[in-house]
């Protein structure tokens, strides 16, 4: 949990399913402030190496790459502010 007056700025995140990786790159910023200015790419991925857990769209081989860009911001209310605070 992180309190709402502080607040943390990343600049890379990586999660790791073996044997894909989802690196992002850019900018998170979270706390009473959430923006984010990123980027998800995975590289080039084997569909028969993906879990079988992870649905794949009724693809069943071949190779797939996939990005994802990301913007936003997103301000927390404050107490007798309005629902969501500012967008």
């Amino acid at each position: 949990m992180i309190p709402q007056a502080s607040g943390v700025l990343l600049d890379r995140l990586e999660l790791s399913v073996p044997p894909i990786r989802l690196p992002v790159k850019g900018k998170i910023q979270l706390g009473e402030r959430f923006s984010i200015d990123a980027a998800l790419s995975t590289g080039t991925l084997s569909l028969s190496r993906v879990p079988e857990w992870i649905a794949k769209g009724g693809f069943e081989a071949g190779n797939i790459e996939l990005s994802l860009d990301m913007k936003g911001r997103v301000s927390i209310g404050k107490p007798g502010g309005p629902p969501g605070g500012s967008r």
